[in-house]
């Protein structure tokens, strides 16, 4: 009998929330229609079982939208039944239910009024569904994306990178840049591939580097090495280091292509590209300062303009100022800031 695994996200809440989680984790909406203005939204994700860092970013997206509730089921699937293996959900920031089996007491009036729903109308997805699922190249590229957007604010000096090797239409490596900058994405996810990345598909946010400045070989050769079949990149990559990378690979056998998501990836490394650019990190007005390298402090009596130079030249790309404060106002009628983020 034949069997295949597939794992979904279900969130039920926020019509917020459903576009979150589609950035955050990559995930795809699933092949289920609910009613205009119902609050359930069904995502299939590109892995049969969830890693810690999907669930991490499931847990704080749930604390970031209060009363809503997340499920994450990871199912097995025969010919005719599904079974679920395990069931986690989440709320208000917590873990309330980890079930390893259909069983369990579930005490929330909320998560079982969910469940209630789910099981009436339960998500169409097939077996056969989960064996060949739709995932397009923007779908890997968005997940990649994820990726990188969950390593913004660490990995100065270098740009957030996430890379996705995807082979038979199921994903079989990804990456994102380390903290600090090493490793590349490109080398975890080839790690993280294994055997398997011969003849992959790879879809990167940023162009991998031609050379490297540390003298280790360059993400291009890497990827050259392992005889992976395609690449896609988002963007091209400013720095000089980066220059040749798409060439070399393209003379090493692998078909490549430019510009899938491009305006997301240059979003995602509007810093890193400015510095080089003009020598200046991005500065923006932002309560929430997870997403960049640190807060903008000048030493007392320091233009603002060198100290953001100096700053740059130290290795930092992203910047955030507190909103109403009196270096927010002063930065602001400098035209200074790049970005004010609304509450």
């Amino acid at each position: 009998m034949r069997r295949s695994k597939g794992s979904w996200v279900i969130a039920h809440g926020s019509p917020d929330l459903a576009p979150r989680i589609r950035a955050d984790l990559g995930a795809v909406p699933a092949a289920r229609q609910t009613p205009p203005g119902s609050p359930l939204s069904y995502f299939l994700s590109s892995r049969p079982r969830s890693r810690s860092s999907d669930i991490e970013t499931l847990v704080k997206l749930s604390a970031a939208f209060q009363n809503t509730t997340i499920v994450l089921v990871e199912q097995t699937f025969d010919e005719t039944v599904s079974a679920d293996a395990r069931r986690l959900v989440m709320l208000n920031g917590r873990i309330v239910h980890d079930l390893p089996s259909t069983g369990g007491e579930i005490t929330s009036s909320a998560v079982e009024d969910l469940f209630k729903r789910i099981a009436d109308d339960p998500p169409n997805l097939t077996p056969e569904s989960l064996r060949t699922p739709q995932f397009t190249a923007e779908d890997w590229m968005n997940r990649a994306l994820a990726l990188a957007r969950r390593q913004m604010g660490k990995v100065a000096p270098n740009p957030a990178v996430g890379c996705v090797i995807v082979k038979g239409g199921q994903l079989i490596g990804e990456g994102a840049t380390g903290y600090g900058g090493r490793p590349h994405a490109e080398e975890i996810a080839v790690v993280d591939a294994g055997e398997e990345v011969f003849g992959g598909e790879v879809f990167v946010t940023l162009a991998p580097c031609g050379q490297r400045t540390a003298g280790r070989p360059s993400c291009s050769h890497v990827l050259a090495e392992a005889k992976v079949a395609r690449l896609h990149a988002a963007c091209e990559d400013p720095h000089p280091f980066a220059a040749h990378g798409l060439t070399y690979l393209t003379a090493s056998g692998v078909d490549t292509s430019l510009g899938l998501m491009r305006d997301e990836a240059q979003t995602v490394n509007c810093g890193f590209f400015k510095v080089i650019r003009t020598g200046l990190p991005w500065l923006a007005i932002d309560m929430d300062p997870s997403r960049y390298d640190r807060a903008f402090e000048p030493v007392p009596g320091e233009d603002h303009g060198v100290a953001l130079k100096r700053l740059a030249r130290e290795g930092v790309t992203r910047m955030f100022i507190r909103p109403d404060t009196k270096l927010a106002f002063e930065l602001t009628a400098s035209g200074l800031v790049d970005e004010i983020v609304s509450p």
